[in-house]
């Protein structure tokens, strides 16, 4: 079973997220901000992680990243979603390593289709 971890400080955004993920087989946890998110990963591991761009102590970009940036989490899979969506988010979310960007609300069928991408994306072998 597929581990995602949701990072969002609304816990109505990250129950629903859960719930609709939850529903289509995968494990979920969840966390408020972007530092929380950190520590988590650094007790446990997950398959992707889903992260809001506007949160309190660390935002979902900075934490992105520092993922990007650790050797241990930088091939990590980040889906970025945000209640504030301009081109300026997505560029440089795309740029820090996100593999889809979102605008609140999310679109249901495009979000699970972006997760269920980033997931099997990870089980491709890579031809170097």
């Amino acid at each position: 079973m597929k581990r995602i971890l949701i990072a969002d400080d609304d816990p109505l955004i990250r129950g629903t997220l859960r719930s609709m993920l939850e529903f289509k087989g995968y494990e979920c946890n969840e966390v408020e901000n972007g530092a929380s998110a950190l520590a988590w990963l650094e007790q446990w591991k997950a398959d992707l992680v889903i992260l809001d761009v506007q949160m309190p102590v660390l935002d979902g970009i900075d934490c992105l990243e520092r993922l990007k940036g650790s050797r241990k989490h930088r091939l990590l899979p980040v889906i970025i979603i945000t209640g504030k969506f301009d081109e300026s988010v997505k560029t440089r979310a795309l740029a820090a390593g996100a593999v889809h960007v979102f605008a609140k609300p999310l679109e249901c069928r495009d979000f699970l289709d972006a997760v269920s991408d980033a997931l099997t994306a990870q089980e491709r072998p890579k031809i170097v």
